[in-house]
């Protein structure tokens, strides 16, 4: 969700209403000749030409964007995981069940018959090496879900390094020689972690790590496993449940693709990806990820149990595959994806708001809008122009202020205008609608868009920063140096309402005098970014949380130095008064709901000052589904669920 976190795919669902049998649809497109079968040319295979963007990763580790999404829900999987669309409901996956106290020590009882992909049988201590490694490899992932539930936010903060929390005592309990001050006690303890987990031989020593009690993540025996976080969090399952970063992945298939570096991404799984226990498994990688191909996986541990009476307590969301083949195809373009869906050569699309009627259109009169056009509102998360307050000049605030009000947020929302529906709505982050007090507490529903207000921001940001820029009109502002031109990054391809709105941005920021032009990178460049000094200092981008805590998952990773970067902070805002409130006070972890509401007004109020982002137009998702297509879930932190979908012509 991510992280970088994530950037969102927009979604458009289709359920054209089917007729008894087989029937047809026929609508009329720009030759007046073409026919919509309301059934698949092959009934085994799903081709989705929805995702726009390229994967980042695809180790559960590391990728953290959204359109890792579908792979990942259909190829790996948690002790448990959201109930569908609902994503207030927690159900068991590959744990039976599960017994708490306190919000903080969670025991969890595996299924007997748990297997990978590749035959192999899943037990308990699967478990602890992918917690562990998820963790110890320090990625997006792991820090941001992670990061003071599961290891120390303080000690992540002084030395850099993730460790588990208790790991230290369990391995010296164990008889490891672990020595040294602090910091390299932490950085022994990760080193000993990382070969542990390159070379999983479950060894007398490593047993008896794996079974300390007082750490994150305990081996009690072969089927049950505990889980124990820092101090009570009433979000501890919702953050296992997440998209990718609580998946149980096959040890020895991580030996045999490079093994577990501390603060590291394995680069063959990246490429590769690895063993999980998903209804699918990878068949086919195209280059740079154009292509993926899932296909339904042979071991799949559900298949028989889904054939007993009550399908032995196995949700639906976990049920085995309908669909044998599943073709994910990420470099379709805009008419791609039109003729594509149009001619029933791919089930699932999307198209930007104002090309929406590029396919409506194709539709006759009679079929109504509402069966082929489904649009999942309200779902969390946020686009931004990220101002890096680490670097020059935009670690100058009066100049971030002079950007925030030189938008003409109106203008942008306009953009998403369909059929007199504006699909998108503006608030002021970085918490998003939907979540009660916590959105929007001081009442100000986003900057205003005011350009007297934005050229005075700009001449004490010019003389602040001894610089020179000049408008449109000729007029100069400042006397120091004329600023140089900064790039507008954002992730390739960019699409059609993106490059809109890129270019609208430029145009504002023309207006106050700052150069810009746009740049485009790939997903997978955004993961490198983990430090103020190598991430742009303008950015278009977008963040969605990972699981529903308005706290930690949207105020804190966007504005938490210690997730600078790919943990969320783009704009890498380092106050020390967050900070206290952060890590002092254990914002997302205080119980007293009116004392942390406080702490958040006041938290929203620095960060509004601060303007380290100016927040846009933020879209509803949607996609296009064939009428087909049923069996059609989605939800915002795990996407849409392929394994659930299935063709029938009712």
């Amino acid at each position: 969700m991510g992280s970088v976190k994530k950037i969102v795919s927009v979604v458009i669902v289709v359920a054209v209403i089917a007729v008894a049998g087989y029937g047809i649809y026929r609508f009329v497109n720009s030759n007046n000749t073409s026919v919509y079968n309301s059934s698949p040319k092959n009934s085994s295979e799903l081709i989705d030409v929805a995702q726009v963007n390229l994967p980042d990763a695809l180790d559960p580790a590391t990728g953290f964007e959204d359109q890792d999404e579908p792979v990942f829900t259909s190829v790996f999987q948690e002790l448990v995981d959201f109930n569908g669309t609902n994503y207030t409901q927690i159900v068991p996956v590959l744990a039976s069940h599960w017994t708490e106290k306190n919000d903080q020590n969670y025991t969890f009882y595996l299924r007997p018959y748990l297997e990978f992909s590749n035959g192999q049988q899943v037990n308990a201590s699967d478990v602890w090496f992918s917690f562990y490694r998820t963790i110890v490899m320090g990625q997006g992932p792991g820090v941001t879900n992670y990061e003071g539930i599961l290891f120390n936010t303080t000690e992540y903060s002084n030395t850099c390094i993730p460790v588990p929390f208790g790991l230290r005592h369990a391995m010296i309990s164990a008889g490891v020689d672990i020595t040294g001050n602090y910091t390299q006690q932490i950085n022994e303890t990760a080193t000993y972690l990382a070969k542990m987990l390159s070379d999983f031989n479950f060894n007398a020593t490593e047993k008896k790590i794996m079974a300390y009690p007082d750490q994150a993540v305990v081996v009690i025996n072969s089927t049950m496993v505990e889980i124990n976080s820092i101090q009570p969090y009433m979000y501890l399952l919702d953050s296992i449940a997440g998209e990718s970063w609580g998946a149980v992945v096959d040890p020895s298939a991580i030996d045999k693709e490079g093994g577990v570096q501390v603060n590291s991404q394995n680069s063959q799984i990246n490429s590769n990806s690895t063993i999980g226990t998903g209804p699918y498994m990878i068949e086919h990688i195209g280059a740079t990820f154009s292509t993926i191909v899932l296909v339904r996986n042979p071991n799949y541990w559900a298949d028989t149990e889904w054939n007993t009476a009550g399908h032995d307590g196995i949700p639906d969301v976990a049920q085995p595959a309908h669909i044998k083949t599943i073709v994910i195809d990420y470099s379709m373009d805009h008419t791609g994806r039109v003729s594509e869906f149009v001619g029933n050569d791919a089930q699932i699309s999307y198209v930007s708001p104002g090309s929406i009627t590029s396919i409506s259109s194709a539709f006759a009169k009679s079929v109504p809008y509402s069966s082929y056009f489904r649009s999942f509102a309200n779902q969390p998360g946020m686009n931004y122009l990220s101002m890096n307050n680490g670097r020059y000049p935009l670690n100058i605030t009066a100049l971030r202020e002079s950007i925030v009000h030189a938008i003409n947020y109106s203008q942008l929302l306009q953009l998403y205008d369909v059929n007199g529906k504006t699909l998108a709505s503006e608030f002021l982050g970085p918490i998003s609608p939907g979540f009660g007090n916590y959105s929007d507490p001081i009442g100000v529903s986003n900057y205003s868009y005011n350009m007297t207000l934005s050229l005075k921001f700009m001449k004490v940001a010019a003389k602040e920063g001894d610089f020179s820029v000049t408008l449109p009109n000729g007029t100069k502002i400042g006397v120091g140096k004329q600023l140089s031109s900064i790039p507008l990054y954002t992730e390739s391809p960019v699409t059609t309402l993106n490059e809109a709105e890129l270019t609208m941005i430029v145009g504002y920021l023309n207006n106050i005098g700052l150069k810009t032009s746009i740049k485009e990178v790939s997903a997978a460049v955004t993961d490198t970014w983990t430090n103020s000094s190598n991430t742009p200092r303008l950015l278009f981008w977008n963040w969605v949380p990972d699981f529903p805590d308005p706290v930690y998952q949207e105020l804190m990773p966007l504005t938490n130095i210690v997730g600078g970067g790919y943990g969320g902070d783009m704009a890498y805002v380092n106050n020390t008064t967050l900070q206290k409130y952060y890590v002092n006070d254990s914002l997302p972890f205080i119980n007293d709901k009116t004392k942390q509401l406080e702490l958040v007004k006041s938290a929203y109020q620095i960060i509004y000052n601060l303007a380290p982002y100016a927040w846009l137009p933020y879209p509803e998702q949607y996609y296009f589904f064939q009428p087909y297509v049923h069996g059609v879930q989605y939800n915002s932190f795990t996407g849409y669920i392929y394994n659930m979908m299935y063709y029938s012509p009712t």
